[in-house]
């Protein structure tokens, strides 16, 4: 069995500092994101959720393993957004780089 990227069990985030992290739900029923001012429930797949790196952050699963997509770029040497494309597409904003999953 292929094991997918994603979160299988509830626990802490690494902590990675000076790092600005966005995560994506793909799959799955969805987790609570707390600690260090979040509480926030990703349960929508393709919502990007921004935070620092720095914070303490704990993952609570709603109803299993998920899928996960993470974006992280250093602090003050990256910057970037992340784009959901639905449907017929979006706009994406011209950029040096362009990276698609």
């Amino acid at each position: 069995m292929v094991q997918l990227p994603g979160v299988a069990k509830d626990g802490p985030f690494s902590i990675f500092a000076g790092i600005d992290r966005t995560i994506v739900l793909l799959g799955g029923a969805g987790m609570r994101l707390s600690g260090d001012g979040h509480a926030v429930v990703l349960h929508t797949p393709f919502e990007p959720y921004a935070f620092s790196g720095d914070e303490a952050v704990a993952c609570a699963l709603i109803d299993g393993p998920v899928r996960d997509f993470n974006l992280m770029l250093r602090r003050g040497r990256a910057s970037a957004c992340v784009t959901v494309v639905r449907g017929a597409g979006a706009r994406i904003h011209p950029a040096r780089f362009t990276l698609c999953y």
